[in-house]
């Protein structure tokens, strides 16, 4: 599911991000390295942050598309809050500037119960 700040994008990089949604990483690591690729060639060449939510079988649930600054993270109401487990879901995201992770994502980590890095 596309989520985020897609009303200025140009019609190029709408088919990119929406061709991310149907992906699955093949690879047993967190992330492929060319989904890697993907997502920080689409972060660079439309200059906002772009981030993904993976369920435990590797399937991308969210395609999140920020502005420069911050990627928002929608209601996951279709993924159970169980008390003292995780969500079962793992974010990752691009930074633009080469920046360290900032408060609001380790903020967000804490209160919707994702992995931390």
């Amino acid at each position: 599911m596309l989520y985020g700040y897609t009303e200025n994008l140009k019609a190029k990089f709408l088919k990119r991000f929406e061709k991310l949604d149907k992906r699955k990483s093949k690879s047993t690591a967190i992330i492929s390295n060319d989904l890697i690729k993907n997502i920080t060639s689409l972060s660079y060449e439309t200059g906002q942050q772009v981030g993904l939510l993976i369920d435990r079988n590797n399937t991308i649930q969210y395609v999140l598309v920020g502005t420069n600054k911050e990627v928002i993270i929608p209601k996951l109401h279709r993924f159970a809050l169980v008390p003292g487990k995780l969500r079962g879901l793992r974010l990752v995201h691009t930074h633009l500037y080469n920046e360290e992770l900032t408060d609001d994502d380790f903020t967000d980590l804490v209160l919707l119960r994702l992995p931390p890095p």
